[in-house]
């Protein structure tokens, strides 16, 4: 696995950024979650932990999703509608288990993106550029 600091520059921008927008996310997930959990209470819901867990998770998963989505359909090439929709309705209702798990990443003061991940800030089209000037210019200098 490449480490941040060999990553270049706009792979680094690009994690740092993703990682800054998961910790937002993450709050407001909490804050959603604490909001419905008391609407729910108020309004004499008996499953309002699970609902509200549910509903605070949907942003989380869908942002998680984005890297498995893209993933998939670079491989399968061929990703109808369904498939689409079946792939965010996973994500959004299994988002509390990342939710969950973002809290956990972030207490014990890591990054919140996946190292799985890294793979795809490097495939970018600017990372890719700057990998081969690096490249260029080492083997010039040799």
């Amino acid at each position: 696995m490449i480490s941040f600091d060999e990553m270049p520059v706009s792979a680094q921008k690009a994690y740092t950024f993703t990682n800054k927008v998961r910790k937002a996310v993450m709050f407001i997930g909490w804050g959603v979650f604490l909001l419905n959990l008391i609407i729910s209470f108020i309004n004499g819901y008996k499953s309002a932990f699970i609902s509200s867990l549910i509903v605070a998770g949907i942003i989380p998963g869908l942002i998680h999703g984005e890297f498995t989505y893209k993933k998939m359909y670079r491989n399968l090439f061929i990703i109808g509608l369904f498939i689409d929709v079946l792939l965010a309705t996973i994500f959004a209702y299994a988002g509390f288990i990342f939710l969950i798990a973002d809290t956990i990443i972030f207490i014990m003061k890591k990054p919140l993106v996946y190292p799985f991940e890294n793979k795809c800030f490097l495939e970018t089209r600017k990372a890719q550029e700057e990998i081969a000037a690096a490249t260029y210019n080492v083997c010039l200098r040799a």
